[in-house]
């Protein structure tokens, strides 16, 4: 497990990668507990069956399988307040497509700062250099985040998520570290 401070916000940050060997069940259990407190997970894992994570161990087990990077984000005095993970969209391991939530509402400029600051650590530390978004039209509040952390919209995809069993347009958005500035 990972740790650092992110750079001109308030917060820091804990991730976890298989490479990383053991890792903290408690913080990966408490993520999964403060993502269904906030009544975000039917639509974090919209292209999943409803109540996909029923059980805590298929959440670690999602977590732990080596083929995604997992942060969350904390305020300093230990309030957890998002979560990301990142999962290898090209052979370089420069591009990663990337999944996000809030742990509190609603969404303050504290969850645009950090999440701002994640991405770049991301390229400072782990040399990725493009963030990709595959994210369903309707969420309205989750573009206007990944707006606002630096994502630009590429394209829309006609009929190309599942929410929950019907076809819905999604917005194809690359976030350039290379270029962000927080």
């Amino acid at each position: 497990m990972g740790f650092s401070h992110l750079s001109s916000v308030d917060c820091y940050c804990r991730w976890y990668c298989k490479e990383d060997g053991d890792m903290d069940d408690d913080a990966i259990d408490f993520m999964l507990c403060r993502i269904r407190y906030c009544g975000f997970e039917d639509a974090l894992f919209y292209d999943r069956p409803r109540g996909y994570l029923t059980e805590i161990t298929e959440w670690r087990s999602f977590v732990k399988s080596g083929r995604r990077l997992f942060f969350c984000i904390y305020k300093n005095n230990g309030t957890p307040i998002g979560a990301a993970w990142f999962e290898s969209g090209t052979q370089t391991g420069k591009n990663f497509i990337a999944h996000f939530t809030t742990l509190t509402k609603p969404i303050t400029d504290e969850h645009i700062k950090s999440g701002r600051a994640l991405a770049c650590l991301l390229h400072e530390k782990l040399g990725i250099e493009q963030l990709i978004g595959i994210t369903p039209a309707c969420y309205g509040h989750a573009l206007k985040v990944a707006y606002a952390i630096g994502y630009k919209k590429v394209a829309t995809l006609r009929k190309a998520v599942n929410i929950h069993g019907k076809m819905r347009d999604a917005v194809l958005s690359i976030n350039d570290l290379r270029a962000l500035e927080v």
